[in-house]
């Protein structure tokens, strides 16, 4: 039975305070080609730009569900994505991304070790990157200076489960030499009379 690719969902910001339209074209562009990568390495990615024309589509609810319904949740770091993470950027700027980290707060507070397992850090080329929250330091981080496969492979690994080191299986302990009996009341005796020896030799005065 073949078994199931692992799925992904990107966060992201789509903007920061003072970006140009120029800047926020570029970031989108680097963020699609980062979820393209991963789909391509076979990690099954969703993005919330693959659905911008798809008539219907619940802006509330499509984040929070994806983030439900993934094996693991990407944030693609930002100094605009951090803000609404912990709750400082205003409400009415950036309301997607706001309420997927309110659904993310909600994953934390409920387990976080489900949290740390399914929730990592990447550094785009690029990002405007800042300090992110404390709540967000334990979890894996994966910087990426470019979308290439050596680039890539630390964190197509953890998504695929692959580690580059493999633990062994234990082993038996080896065989040591030991000494046989007889050599060992040899020692044993060569010893006693070394020290009947010492107490036995005369004192001479000085």
């Amino acid at each position: 039975m073949t078994p199931q690719p692992p799925t992904a969902f990107v966060t992201w910001a789509h903007s920061g305070a003072g970006w140009t339209q120029t800047q926020r074209e570029d970031w989108a562009e680097t963020v699609a080609q980062f979820a393209g990568a991963l789909t391509i390495h076979g990690v099954d990615t969703d993005l919330d730009l693959y659905h911008l024309t798809e008539p219907g589509t619940d802006w509330t609810r499509y984040g929070p569900q994806a983030i439900e319904s993934a094996n693991f949740i990407l944030f693609a770091v930002s100094q605009a994505w951090t803000r609404r993470f912990d709750g400082t950027e205003d409400r009415s700027v950036g309301a997607g991304a706001s309420q997927e980290a309110d659904a993310l707060q909600g994953i934390y507070q409920r387990d976080r070790e489900e949290f740390r397992r399914r929730v990592m850090l990447v550094y785009l080329p690029g990002a405007d990157t800042g300090e992110v929250p404390a709540t967000l330091h334990n979890l894996l981080r994966f910087t990426l200076p470019a979308l290439t496969r050596p680039h890539l492979d630390d964190l197509l690994r953890a998504l695929h489960g692959q580690p580059r080191y493999v633990r062994p299986a234990l082993g038996a302990a080896p065989d040591f030499e030991t000494a046989a009996p007889a050599t060992m009341r040899a020692m044993l005796a060569l010893n006693a009379c070394a020290a009947d020896s010492q107490r036995s030799e005369p004192a001479w005065p000085s």
